[in-house]
């Protein structure tokens, strides 16, 4: 039992699980003094003792905890609980007691002795006082194990790595043991792997590459002959490279501390140099081997300071930012006991521990840091700005700008100095003074020579300019950002040139430009993905060429698996927009959904696409728009177990969510609504209840009330018509800034034959929608359609040239809106206008030209 106990310990030591190698070697000791209690002399017990408490030599100090049976302790009463120190100490007792036992001299037994003593004399490094005492007992009992038996390769190999230790420090007797072990036993890669390490360290380079070679040749398998070919590599000046692949080699076989070390230093330092791997898959890759590699390190050394900082900042690089604050505290705490020889270490350690404190949003405690840092460098002072940026009351006091000036004291090169001011005046704005922020920015686009300019300043001058209205900003914005050349761009940066250079245009209100602009980028760079999806995305917004929506984001998913979460919604919201093919939008968005289930737009989308779809069964249409509302719901109420940098990036992205909740939740209540459309009671009672659901948002909740007041007119129209006239009203002038509101308004005042009312409806919707940016061809069509009517119906003269003028418009800004080219072609055949009745019916019927039979049809078709 007490062998099977301390097999699980050392296999438990192999795998790095340290607290149960721990538990095992003290269940293992329980066993063998029980054993030794019945049976004392037996050799055999007191030497597995010696194994068990010479097991976990390779343990920190400071994690060694073991409980001393009571039958082991001697007279003068040993600790109950044992350290490394006392554990190494009781396994010579054990081995010396087996010795005396023993009736005939065992060498094995002195073998381990002088193992036990040269660990203990390992342990005690720091000790100077106890080194020559154990390195002297560890000497004695392998030269003893060599006198008994010297045909033993194991005595000769153990007796020359203690002659390499400092405390002994005898090259010669260790290169005679090496060379004896050899001679007993040729295929010995131990051996040979100790006298090439014995070469290196005297700067034999060829002898050490030589016995090293043999050492893999004999076992590829063991790790230090590879090991020892890396150390060799790293003390040539030019193989770099080739001492990076043996230490991956050596890491890969087995786990060893110098191995592991070895390798991270090298990994890092390419990072930090910013050398690229064949690819992402192969950089990850690396990153995770590293962070496994240091995480057994570090454990087994808790005060390696290197290992410490290097396993911080290859946490940093994976995103885990708690594990790496923990790791950053951990190095400064060592530091401060034993500080470096280089205080730049100390200065690069705390300035981490500050950067991941500020991605935590603990930004107060990184600005203390930063402060402190004696020698602040250009990354430090931008990082304590950004930490000063994410601390609101930093922000608001003028703190992040005072940083900023302290950052460019620091910037010797043009392009730095460019870019900090870039961010100088993101921080600017953010705290309300614009045009403290627009200096910055006038700044930044004026630095010379004009290729250090920071193209993120030009990008951010022209949207600021968009934003204000500045005309003359924006031009001359926009001539510098036509001067740099989206091919020494990045794919983000690229996007963003050419959205601010097209919405430049559409404020103009030159959508052909716009567009031009759009397709001369996806000319130039066809394969990039990102640009397709980014076009979709803005057509979708500015309601520019809607049907090219699907095309565009559909190759985008095509070049780009990735994307198919983005583009499928994007392709479903241009199919919706265009009203082309629900059918195909549904199906795209059911990709989305399928792909991300977690985002709640995808749910919000799939509301909206089934609505469309199945518009006459509501019954199947109103549980996907609740589903999308307990998404969002669960996506808002999940935030605040999310990570943000700072309460500001919280409030932030509370914010952005507050209008996909308000959309959704007003679409399920109309889905809602329509599903119990036969039962005017429920519905008025669903629409109060949820309007005082939502009282926290009045302007959902205003549009609740206007849907119950829908529900009652719909209901009681000839009833009592003027209360629910007067109610609507009120409730539509509550909602003035809601342009459907006043179509609703419009289709109440039809229904009771006031035309006069409903032109002014319309008309309001038009105002009220066109000073949110969206396109009135909606309320425009509807008005001309209904001065359509009113003109049949015997007043020509006053709403014909009504009808011509708001389909004229409406066709101007949908140009390809079939509804608008087929209404413009009635509107025009009233009027006797046949020219444009006959070219706008070509637009909605087009000809085909490779069928002349056809071609004459339509033709027929379209004169009639």
């Amino acid at each position: 039992l007490g062998e099977a106990y301390l097999k699980q310990a050392r296999d438990a030591l192999n795998q790095n699980f340290d607290p149960a190698a721990i538990r095992y070697t003290e269940q293992a000791l329980q066993v063998f003094s029980r054993a030794i209690q019945l049976r004392p002399q037996l050799v055999c017990l007191w030497k597995l003792v010696g194994d068990v408490c010479s097991v976990l030599h390779s343990l920190p100090m400071d994690a060694v905890k073991v409980a001393l049976p009571a039958s082991l302790k001697n007279e003068q009463g040993d600790a109950d609980v044992m350290d490394k120190t006392l554990l190494l100490s009781l396994g010579a007792k054990a081995y010396s007691q087996a010795i005396r036992v023993s009736q005939a001299e065992n060498h094995w037994l002195w073998h381990d002795l002088g193992i036990n003593y040269y660990y203990q004399l390992k342990a005690q490094e720091g000790n100077v006082e106890r080194q020559p005492e154990l390195a002297q007992h560890a000497l004695q009992a392998l030269q003893k194990a060599v006198q008994l038996n010297s045909e033993e390769h194991s005595h000769w190999t153990a007796l020359g790595v203690l002659c390499c230790h400092p405390a002994v420090e005898n090259a010669a007797l260790a290169q005679h043991s090496f060379i004896k072990s050899l001679q007993l036993e040729e295929d010995n890669a131990v051996a040979w792997a100790n006298l090439g390490a014995l070469y290196l360290r005297h700067n034999q380079i060829e002898l050490a590459h030589e016995a090293l070679k043999k050492a893999q040749a004999v076992d590829p398998e063991y790790v230090c002959g590879w090991l020892g070919q890396a150390m060799v590599a790293e003390s040539m000046n030019d193989q770099d490279e080739m001492a990076i692949d043996l230490y991956r080699q050596s890491s890969e076989i087995n786990y060893h501390p110098q191995a592991a070390v070895g390798y991270a230093h090298w990994r890092c330092s390419q990072l930090i140099a910013g050398e690229k791997t064949n690819s992402r898959h192969e950089s990850q890759q690396n990153i995770l081997a590293i962070s496994d590699l240091l995480d057994k390190f570090t454990r087994r050394h808790p005060h390696h300071l290197p290992a410490l900082s290097m396993y911080a900042m290859i946490l940093e690089r994976q995103g885990l930012v708690a594990q790496a604050e923990r790791a950053y505290r951990r190095a400064c705490e060592v530091a401060a006991v034993s500080p470096p020889d280089d205080a730049s270490s100390l200065t690069v350690i705390r300035s981490g521990h500050a950067r991941v404190l500020r991605g935590l949003g603990r930004c107060k405690e990184a600005l203390e840091i930063y402060t402190s840092l004696p020698d602040l460098r250009l990354e430090d002072a931008c990082d304590s700005a950004l930490a000063a940026y994410n601390d609101s009351a930093s922000l608001s006091s003028g703190v992040c700008l005072q940083h900023y000036d302290n950052a460019l004291k620091l910037c010797k090169k043009a392009q730095d100095q460019s870019a900090v001011l870039t961010a100088a005046a993101m921080s600017a704005y953010a705290a309300g003074q614009t045009d403290q922020a627009k200096t910055f920015l006038m700044s930044s686009s004026q630095v010379q020579p004009p290729e250090a300019v920071c193209v993120r300043g030009l990008c951010a001058l022209a949207a600021m300019a968009l934003l204000q209205g500045d005309a003359t900003l924006a031009v001359a914005a926009q001539a510098e950002l036509a001067k740099v050349s989206i091919h020494d761009q990045d794919e983000t940066m690229a996007c963003t040139m050419t959205w601010l250079q097209a919405t430049h245009f559409n404020m103009l209100g030159d959508k052909m430009a716009a567009r031009r602009q759009w397709s001369k980028a996806l000319r130039s760079m066809p394969h990039w993905s990102a640009l397709w999806a980014s076009s979709a995305k803005w057509m979708l917004q500015t309601n520019v060429e809607t049907k090219k929506v699907s095309h565009m984001s559909a190759t985008a998913r095509i070049q780009d698996p990735a994307l198919t979460q983005r583009t499928s919604v994007l392709e479903a919201c241009g199919l919706l927009a265009s009203g082309s093919d629900n059918k195909s939008a549904l199906q795209a968005v059911q990709r989305a959904v399928h792909a991300c289930p977690t985002q709640a737009h995808n749910w919000v989308v799939l509301a909206a696409a089934l609505a469309a779809v199945l518009h006459k069964t509501t019954r199947k249409a109103w549980p996907a728009a609740q589903a999308a509302v307990e998404k969002v719901e669960f996506m808002a109420s999940g935030m605040r177990h999310m990570s943000f940098s700072s309460a500001r990036s919280l409030q932030v992205a509370k914010q952005a969510l507050l209008p996909l909740h308000s959309w959704t939740y007003q679409h399920w209540c109309w889905q809602k609504v329509l599903h119990l459309q036969q039962n005017v009671a429920a519905a008025v009672a669903f629409c109060q209840k949820n309007a005082e659901v939502m009282s926290s948002q009045p302007q959902v909740a205003s549009s609740i009330q206007l849907l119950s007041v829908l529900v009652q007119w719909d209901a009681e129209i000839k009833a009592n018509e003027s209360d629910v006239l007067s109610t609507l009203r009120l409730s539509v002038c509550q909602q003035s800034s809601w342009q459907y509101a006043w179509q609703c308004l419009a289709s109440a005042y039809k229904d009771v034959g006031c035309p006069d009312c409903v032109d002014l409806s319309y008309r309001q919707a038009v105002l009220t929608t066109a000073k949110t940016g969206s396109s009135t061809a909606v309320p425009l069509l509807r008005l001309a359609l209904f001065a359509l009517h009113q003109s049949v119906a015997g007043r020509g003269d006053i709403w014909l040239p009504l009808a011509q003028e708001g389909v004229t418009e409406a066709v101007k800004q949908s140009p390809e809106s079939t509804t608008a080219l087929l209404l413009r072609a009635v509107v025009c055949f009233h009027a006797g206008e046949l020219k444009w009745v006959i070219s706008d019916l070509q637009n909605v019927f087009p000809c085909r030209q490779n069928s002349d039979a056809s071609n004459s049809t339509n033709m027929e078709i379209t004169r009639k």
